[in-house]
Protein backbone atom coordinates (compact mmCIF):
# COMPACT_ATOMS: atom_id res chain seq x y z
CA UNK A 1 0.00 0.00 0.00
CA UNK A 2 1.33 3.33 -0.75
CA UNK A 3 0.16 7.11 -0.30
CA UNK A 4 0.51 9.68 -2.73
CA UNK A 5 -0.17 13.56 -2.01
CA UNK A 6 -1.93 15.06 -4.81
CA UNK A 7 -0.74 18.73 -6.19
CA UNK A 8 -3.76 21.56 -6.77
CA UNK A 9 -4.04 22.63 -10.60
CA UNK A 10 -2.00 24.95 -11.30
CA UNK A 11 -3.65 28.27 -13.07
CA UNK A 12 -3.44 28.49 -16.48
CA UNK A 13 -0.75 30.76 -17.84
CA UNK A 14 2.67 31.74 -16.87
CA UNK A 15 3.66 30.64 -12.84
CA UNK A 16 4.81 34.27 -11.80
CA UNK A 17 8.75 34.60 -10.33
CA UNK A 18 7.54 35.17 -6.68
CA UNK A 19 4.72 32.08 -6.66
CA UNK A 20 4.74 30.23 -3.93
CA UNK A 21 4.89 26.05 -3.72
CA UNK A 22 1.14 25.21 -3.25
CA UNK A 23 0.39 23.11 -0.13
CA UNK A 24 -1.06 19.52 -1.59
CA UNK A 25 -4.67 19.18 -1.69
CA UNK A 26 -5.39 15.64 -0.81
CA UNK A 27 -3.81 12.41 -0.34
CA UNK A 28 -4.37 9.40 -2.96
CA UNK A 29 -4.41 5.93 -1.38
CA UNK A 30 -2.69 3.46 -4.10
CA UNK A 31 -3.82 -0.43 -2.46
CA UNK A 32 -3.71 -4.29 -3.99
CA UNK A 33 -6.66 -6.58 -2.79
CA UNK A 34 -5.45 -9.97 -1.78
CA UNK A 35 -7.65 -12.65 -2.27
CA UNK A 36 -8.05 -15.38 0.61
CA UNK A 37 -9.95 -18.17 0.33
CA UNK A 38 -10.57 -19.18 3.65
CA UNK A 39 -12.07 -15.59 5.01
CA UNK A 40 -13.91 -15.93 1.82
CA UNK A 41 -15.74 -19.45 2.73
CA UNK A 42 -16.37 -17.63 5.95
CA UNK A 43 -17.92 -15.24 4.92
CA UNK A 44 -19.69 -16.73 2.52
CA UNK A 45 -21.42 -19.26 4.89
CA UNK A 46 -22.06 -16.33 7.24
CA UNK A 47 -24.32 -14.76 5.00
CA UNK A 48 -25.70 -17.57 3.39
CA UNK A 49 -29.03 -19.63 5.15
CA UNK A 50 -30.60 -22.88 3.77
CA UNK A 51 -33.73 -23.21 5.66
CA UNK A 52 -35.08 -26.51 5.73
CA UNK A 53 -38.10 -28.09 7.87
CA UNK A 54 -38.23 -31.49 8.28
CA UNK A 55 -39.99 -34.09 10.64
CA UNK A 56 -37.52 -35.75 11.41
CA UNK A 57 -36.34 -35.06 14.87
CA UNK A 58 -33.86 -37.08 16.12
CA UNK A 59 -30.51 -35.01 15.30
CA UNK A 60 -28.35 -38.17 16.29
CA UNK A 61 -29.62 -40.24 12.84
CA UNK A 62 -30.64 -36.97 10.81
CA UNK A 63 -27.40 -34.39 11.17
CA UNK A 64 -28.44 -31.23 9.29
CA UNK A 65 -26.13 -32.13 6.73
CA UNK A 66 -27.67 -35.35 6.03
CA UNK A 67 -31.23 -33.86 5.52
CA UNK A 68 -29.58 -31.22 3.30
CA UNK A 69 -27.55 -33.97 0.73
CA UNK A 70 -30.66 -35.93 0.51
CA UNK A 71 -32.81 -32.78 -0.26
CA UNK A 72 -30.40 -31.54 -2.67
CA UNK A 73 -30.55 -34.90 -4.21
CA UNK A 74 -34.01 -34.97 -5.42
CA UNK A 75 -33.07 -32.42 -8.34
CA UNK A 76 -31.61 -35.53 -9.55
CA UNK A 77 -35.00 -37.76 -9.66
CA UNK A 78 -37.18 -34.44 -10.54
CA UNK A 79 -34.83 -33.75 -13.70
CA UNK A 80 -35.42 -37.41 -14.73
CA UNK A 81 -39.55 -36.95 -14.31
CA UNK A 82 -39.23 -33.52 -16.00
CA UNK A 83 -38.08 -36.06 -18.99
CA UNK A 84 -40.73 -38.66 -18.50
CA UNK A 85 -43.65 -36.09 -18.85
CA UNK A 86 -41.78 -34.16 -21.70
CA UNK A 87 -44.04 -34.26 -24.81
CA UNK A 88 -41.27 -36.50 -26.85
CA UNK A 89 -41.95 -39.22 -24.29
CA UNK A 90 -44.64 -41.15 -24.81
CA UNK A 91 -46.79 -40.38 -22.17
CA UNK A 92 -48.24 -37.19 -23.28
CA UNK A 93 -50.68 -38.94 -25.49
CA UNK A 94 -52.20 -41.36 -22.64
CA UNK A 95 -55.11 -40.75 -20.78
CA UNK A 96 -56.27 -43.21 -18.08
CA UNK A 97 -59.80 -43.45 -16.54
CA UNK A 98 -59.18 -46.54 -14.18
CA UNK A 99 -56.79 -46.10 -10.85
CA UNK A 100 -55.07 -49.43 -11.58
CA UNK A 101 -54.25 -48.55 -14.89
CA UNK A 102 -52.59 -44.64 -13.60
CA UNK A 103 -50.86 -47.08 -10.95
CA UNK A 104 -49.55 -49.48 -14.11
CA UNK A 105 -48.43 -46.64 -15.63
CA UNK A 106 -46.35 -44.75 -12.69
CA UNK A 107 -44.83 -48.09 -12.33
CA UNK A 108 -43.53 -48.21 -15.99
CA UNK A 109 -42.47 -44.77 -15.68
CA UNK A 110 -40.81 -45.51 -12.16
CA UNK A 111 -39.15 -48.62 -14.14
CA UNK A 112 -37.97 -46.27 -17.40
CA UNK A 113 -37.01 -44.07 -15.33
CA UNK A 114 -34.72 -46.04 -13.38
CA UNK A 115 -33.22 -47.85 -16.46
CA UNK A 116 -32.65 -44.43 -17.74
CA UNK A 117 -30.49 -43.51 -14.71
CA UNK A 118 -28.58 -46.60 -14.86
CA UNK A 119 -27.38 -46.27 -18.46
CA UNK A 120 -26.61 -42.20 -17.65
CA UNK A 121 -24.48 -43.08 -14.53
CA UNK A 122 -23.01 -46.76 -16.46
CA UNK A 123 -21.84 -44.15 -19.79
CA UNK A 124 -20.47 -41.64 -17.62
CA UNK A 125 -18.49 -44.14 -15.23
CA UNK A 126 -17.60 -45.88 -18.57
CA UNK A 127 -16.01 -42.73 -20.25
CA UNK A 128 -14.32 -41.38 -17.10
CA UNK A 129 -12.69 -44.67 -16.62
CA UNK A 130 -11.56 -44.55 -20.09
CA UNK A 131 -10.94 -40.91 -20.70
CA UNK A 132 -13.33 -40.49 -23.57
CA UNK A 133 -15.87 -37.83 -24.30
CA UNK A 134 -19.03 -37.78 -26.75
CA UNK A 135 -20.19 -34.55 -28.42
CA UNK A 136 -22.93 -32.69 -26.70
CA UNK A 137 -25.71 -30.27 -27.80
CA UNK A 138 -23.05 -27.31 -28.51
CA UNK A 139 -21.02 -29.96 -30.28
CA UNK A 140 -18.14 -29.61 -26.93
CA UNK A 141 -16.75 -32.91 -26.12
CA UNK A 142 -18.04 -33.86 -22.40
CA UNK A 143 -17.71 -37.22 -19.91
CA UNK A 144 -20.99 -36.38 -19.18
CA UNK A 145 -23.74 -36.60 -21.36
CA UNK A 146 -27.44 -36.55 -20.43
CA UNK A 147 -28.71 -40.01 -20.99
CA UNK A 148 -31.85 -38.42 -23.31
CA UNK A 149 -28.92 -36.53 -25.74
CA UNK A 150 -27.73 -39.85 -26.16
CA UNK A 151 -30.82 -41.34 -27.14
CA UNK A 152 -31.82 -38.21 -29.51
CA UNK A 153 -28.02 -39.30 -31.13
CA UNK A 154 -29.31 -42.84 -31.53
CA UNK A 155 -32.28 -41.78 -34.05
CA UNK A 156 -30.99 -41.80 -37.20
CA UNK A 157 -30.09 -45.88 -36.64
CA UNK A 158 -31.85 -48.11 -39.15
CA UNK A 159 -32.20 -51.75 -39.63
CA UNK A 160 -31.85 -52.69 -43.17
CA UNK A 161 -32.42 -55.83 -44.55
CA UNK A 162 -31.03 -57.47 -47.75
CA UNK A 163 -32.15 -60.99 -48.34
CA UNK A 164 -30.82 -63.06 -45.76
CA UNK A 165 -28.72 -60.78 -44.50
CA UNK A 166 -29.60 -57.73 -41.60
CA UNK A 167 -27.08 -54.71 -41.75
CA UNK A 168 -27.72 -51.21 -39.12
CA UNK A 169 -27.03 -48.17 -40.92
CA UNK A 170 -25.74 -44.70 -39.98
CA UNK A 171 -22.96 -46.27 -36.80
CA UNK A 172 -20.65 -43.45 -36.58
CA UNK A 173 -17.47 -44.07 -34.78
CA UNK A 174 -19.48 -41.93 -32.02
CA UNK A 175 -22.23 -44.17 -31.50
CA UNK A 176 -19.89 -47.33 -32.04
CA UNK A 177 -18.21 -45.85 -28.77
CA UNK A 178 -21.29 -45.35 -26.50
CA UNK A 179 -22.31 -49.09 -27.65
CA UNK A 180 -19.25 -50.49 -26.89
CA UNK A 181 -19.09 -48.53 -23.32
CA UNK A 182 -22.81 -49.49 -22.57
CA UNK A 183 -21.45 -53.52 -22.34
CA UNK A 184 -22.49 -56.68 -24.18
CA UNK A 185 -26.06 -56.75 -23.94
CA UNK A 186 -26.31 -53.40 -26.69
CA UNK A 187 -22.96 -54.18 -28.33
CA UNK A 188 -25.25 -57.68 -28.78
CA UNK A 189 -28.87 -55.69 -29.84
CA UNK A 190 -26.37 -53.62 -32.53
CA UNK A 191 -24.49 -56.41 -34.20
CA UNK A 192 -27.09 -56.53 -36.90
CA UNK A 193 -27.72 -60.44 -36.34
CA UNK A 194 -31.25 -61.03 -35.65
Amino acid sequence: MSVEAIAPKRPPGRPAKAAKAQSPVGYQISAQLKRIETTEQQFSQKRSRFILATNQIDRLQWPAQKLLTGYKGQQKVERGFRFLKDPLFFTSSIFLKKPSRVQALALIMALTLLVYSLAERKLRQALDQQQQTVLDQRKQPTAKPTFRWVMQKFQGIHWVRLGPSTQISNLSDERQLIIRLLGPPAQRYYSGST
